[in-house]
């Protein structure tokens, strides 16, 4: 069972997360991977308009661990994100995230978004295979040293 689904809303249609909040590192990578396969199969399905918002913060497992959601609506990206270690930068910056976001304020988009998802599901396994590399690799050298 997906941990999303869409709601449609006036003029588009709305990602909505409906999962537990992930407690461990690896599921949030994993929850982060899986909302954007998911909107890759919703943006690849016939009839697909291409008018998904994402909803950021509130569907992404990363931001759901690490961040804080202020009550003026700010965000506090956290420390130690996985994606933020392994870019340098916050918020998502250096990662295909921004061009979906960009994309999602235009119109006859669809392509964009398919693209912009795609790449972020490749990155964000990417970022995944190198963050579990890292705590097995830690484990290897804690082994040797014994």
């Amino acid at each position: 069972m997906s941990n999303f689904e869409t709601q449609n809303r006036e003029c588009y249609k709305l990602l909505v997360f409906t999962g537990d909040k992930p407690e461990t590192d690896e599921e949030a990578l994993e929850l982060s991977v899986e909302k954007w396969e998911f909107i890759v199969a919703a943006l690849s399905a016939e009839g697909s308009s291409g008018d998904l918002l994402d909803n950021g913060w509130y569907t992404c497992g990363l931001c759901m661990h690490y961040g804080t959601l202020y009550y003026d609506g700010r965000v506090d990206c956290g420390t130690g994100c996985p994606v933020a270690v392994y870019t340098g930068d916050n918020y998502c910056d250096g990662t295909p995230y921004h061009d979906y976001d960009d994309a999602v304020h235009t119109y006859d988009n669809k392509g964009a978004l398919l693209a912009a998802a795609t790449r972020e599901v490749a990155f964000l396994k990417e970022v995944q295979a190198w963050w579990l590399g890292r705590d097995e690799e830690a484990t290897d050298e804690t082994e040797e040293a014994s």
